[in-house]
């Protein structure tokens, strides 16, 4: 489920996202301290968790998206942001179901009203992956 809860703001987040930036207006690229900067939240990762992923170095442990709660963290290669990873915090089916009505309500409102498809057409399943 995490995973797909995942995948669901990531695909929203990067239909309103220029190429440019990330998550929150965080600009690919940028070091770990300009994220710092921008975000004042962040904070340095667990040794055991740069034990197991070296590029992961700041995180956000909870964070408000769709009223649910998310953990980001700020992966870096050569001290360069090069991607952000939303893990949803617990949830339940009716939570999950929640948040993907109202992340397709936000993707339907970037469209142009003639390329919006019907409810039927943008399936999704509630499951673990």
């Amino acid at each position: 489920m995490k995973h797909f809860l995942t995948f669901l703001v990531l695909a929203g987040i990067g239909l309103s996202a220029s190429a440019q930036t990330l998550w929150r207006d965080a600009p690919m690229l940028a070091s770990p301290a300009e994220i710092r900067a921008l975000m004042p939240d962040a904070r340095e990762t667990s040794p055991s968790q740069r034990a197991v992923d070296r590029s992961a170095l700041l995180e956000i442990p909870s964070t408000p998206i769709a009223d649910e709660d998310f953990a980001a963290t700020f992966h870096f290669e050569s001290e360069r942001l090069q991607r952000i990873h939303l893990r949803a915090q617990p949830g339940t089916r009716e939570r999950t179901q929640a948040l993907l009505q109202a992340l397709q309500a936000s993707l339907r409102a970037l469209r142009p009203a003639h390329q919006h498809q019907g409810a039927g057409e943008c399936g999704a399943r509630h499951g673990r992956p």
